[in-house]
């Protein structure tokens, strides 16, 4: 089988998008069934990081979002089996309007032997609160269009799969959970501690990502106040590795916030492993597209977080150093986190085993390739045939 993905983001950019698509190529590239290269298909800049036998294509200039046209002329010699467009509206237009990318998905099905299939990340803005109204007015027929120009689609996130199957009846929709986009640290968890300067009767409780409003940052502030309350004899520290340090210490003014700022994957790596938990709730749940929390649980890292209508069923067999809390304010949260730390954390080794074999089982890039893979082999008749 021959392959390409198409993604506006690539390494070295920071986008999240982008290193998982770096990610899926680098792990493709090593089935057997994969003709070489893996062919990746992305926005115009400098210095694009490769993995083996993946060949990277820049061909869109996000300055002129109808570059996206280009596309079809590009694949026209290539001859490939299938083309897996990594969709995000705001990816390929500001705003999120990009009504070139269905026009050109679709023109798509007149090269002879190349399909196409959409992963979606995100479906499009709601249509309230009001701020987003305007955008949701293009960006959901835009949607829409992509979904019916396609023949097979993925979702980071079960939540999108009815959006996806109201937009193109009998498109084959598949559950396709992101992987963790930083590589599992080589430093052990005592000398990270040590490199950091936090003894052994330091909790570090951490946060992991951007200060975006659904990260209820006054939950983690609760949670941090609370387990230094029940904890007197120990210091309590929250460790924060992302972009919005200023936002953070602004959330927790009472809290012992320690800012990592943004660090290279490798470095992120370090921090991990130096953590007693993360300590991340969402407000509308932890779902499967939530790189953060794969991350942590790559490293073994216990992870409290909460759970909504939207959270995946994947987790409803995650081990007991995985909360899924269902409180409805900031202190209930904060009660239930100190409670878990009391019961399971403090008796329970770290990284633990369990926490890494269900994210080795459910969210190794070598299982999503297959799992890809597998749904792009299935012998059901296309939608175009």
């Amino acid at each position: 089988m021959r392959i390409g993905l198409v993604s506006a983001g690539f390494p070295p950019d920071r986008d999240g998008i982008g290193d998982y698509t770096w990610w899926l190529a680098k792990s493709l590239a090593k089935r057997p069934e994969i003709s070489l290269p893996v062919e990746v298909y992305t926005g115009i800049g400098a210095g694009r990081t490769a993995a083996p036998d993946v060949e990277v294509v820049p061909f869109f200039d996000l300055r002129h979002p109808s570059s996206f046209g280009r596309l079809k002329s590009l694949l026209r010699e290539r001859n490939l089996d299938w083309v897996v467009l990594q969709y995000n509206p705001f990816s390929f237009g500001k705003r999120g309007f990009c009504p070139w990318v269905p026009w050109t998905l679709a023109t798509l099905r007149s090269l002879p032997n190349t399909r196409v299939a959409a992963m979606f990340h995100e479906a499009c803005v709601p249509k309230w609160p009001a701020k987003y109204a305007v955008m949701y007015s293009w960006q959901r027929p835009i949607f829409n269009a992509v979904c019916r120009a396609v023949e097979v689609a993925f979702v980071s996130t079960e939540r999108w799969t009815p959006q996806v199957r109201r937009a193109a009846r009998g498109l084959r929709v598949h559950h396709l959970p992101v992987g963790s986009n930083i590589p599992v640290s080589a430093v052990g968890r005592e000398e990270a501690r040590a490199r950091l300067g936090f003894d052994s009767q330091t909790i570090v409780l951490g946060f992991f990502g951007t200060a975006h409003p659904s990260r209820q940052l006054d939950w983690i502030a609760e949670a941090v106040t609370e387990v230094t309350r029940r904890q007197p004899s120990r210091r309590t520290v929250l460790l924060y590795v992302g972009p919005h340090g200023d936002a953070v210490r602004m959330a927790c003014p009472s809290t012992n916030v320690i800012d990592a700022g943004h660090l290279d994957p490798a470095e992120v790596g370090v921090r991990l492993r130096a953590m007693d938990a993360v300590v991340s709730p969402f407000s509308d749940g932890v779902s499967t597209r939530r790189g953060s929390i794969l991350a942590a649980l790559q490293h073994g890292i216990p992870v409290a977080s909460t759970r909504s209508q939207w959270t995946d069923q994947l987790f409803a067999s995650t081990p007991n150093t995985f909360l899924l809390s269902s409180a409805d304010c900031a202190q209930a949260f904060a009660d239930q986190v100190a409670e878990w730390l009391e019961q399971h954390l403090f008796s329970t080794p770290i990284p633990n085993l369990e926490l890494e074999a269900f994210y080795e089982n459910n969210f190794h890039w070598d299982r999503i390739a297959l799992t890809l893979l597998t749904k792009l082999a299935s012998p059901v008749e296309g939608r175009f045939s």
